[in-house]
């Protein structure tokens, strides 16, 4: 995937589809961000071309309408195909029919022949009033105001903060793991044992209030990536679940 500004624009599967949520600053920083770059270039570039009035670290909603048209770039030529697939194939097999009844039947060739082109005028008719209807479905999609219904839009935008929240404790658990504060208060006769019972708060995150600095500092980076990912997440979200009344359209 190569999205940079509007120069490139380069599909996948049909799709400028959003990666994983980047988990910056972990083990798994290289593999996560650098896949999720350029997506993370053109969100910039889309919050630098739509900056209105609203105050520094705060989301334009008219950063995310262009950047899930370009998500959805191909989703029309996507569905016109599968459409065209479908009439064809009903006419294929509606054709076939035919000639098996007429043979059995003994139906003379004009007879069956004008039969043919009533079918495949059919198929025309209704794949030229589909791909009409695909065509305004799209128009509606790409004019009017992002909108979902769908309850597992906010299930996923959450599970996406959730992960986000992980994350960043984990990191700040790494860097202030918890025998960090626990060997403070044992007696020096304690202090090794607290190889023994390692496992048992192993997957602590103990926050001293004299820290909280550093704790802030992992759960809410600066403005303006807190802003990004938070963009991305409502993207990622929103692509996810579109595609099911996309679906319900085609399939109707």
């Amino acid at each position: 995937m190569n999205l940079r500004g509007h120069r490139s624009s380069k599909l996948k599967n049909g799709a400028f589809t959003p990666d994983s949520s980047p988990v910056r600053g972990s083990r798994t920083k290289k593999a996560s961000v650098d896949k999720a770059g350029p997506l993370y270039d053109e969100i910039r570039s889309q919050v630098n071309t739509n900056h209105g009035e609203e105050l520094p670290c705060m989301t334009n909603p008219k950063v995310l309408k262009p950047l899930f048209r370009k998500q959805t770039s191909k989703w029309q030529a996507i569905g016109a195909t599968y459409l065209r697939k479908v009439a064809s194939m009903t006419s294929e097999v509606s054709t076939k029919m035919l000639e098996e009844v007429c043979a059995e039947l003994g139906v003379q060739s004009q007879t069956e022949n004008e039969l043919g082109n009533i079918i495949f005028s059919f198929k025309n008719a209704r794949e030229k009033d589909m791909i009409g209807k695909l065509q305004a479905y799209f128009q509606e999609n790409s004019t009017f105001p992002l909108q979902t219904n769908i309850k597992i839009f906010t299930q996923k935008v959450q599970e996406a903060q959730n992960l986000r929240f992980q994350a960043a404790l984990e990191r700040y658990r790494e860097h202030n793991p918890p025998e960090k504060f626990l060997i403070t208060i044992a007696a020096n006769g304690e202090k090794h044992s607290l190889e023994s019972v390692r496992p048992k708060f192993s997957s602590w995150a103990i926050v001293d209030t004299n820290n909280l600095t550093e704790l802030f500092e992992q759960m809410n980076p600066r403005g303006v990536q807190n802003t990004e990912d938070e963009i991305h997440d409502v993207l990622k979200a929103y692509y996810e679940v579109s595609p099911l009344p996309f679906r319900s359209f085609l399939c109707s």
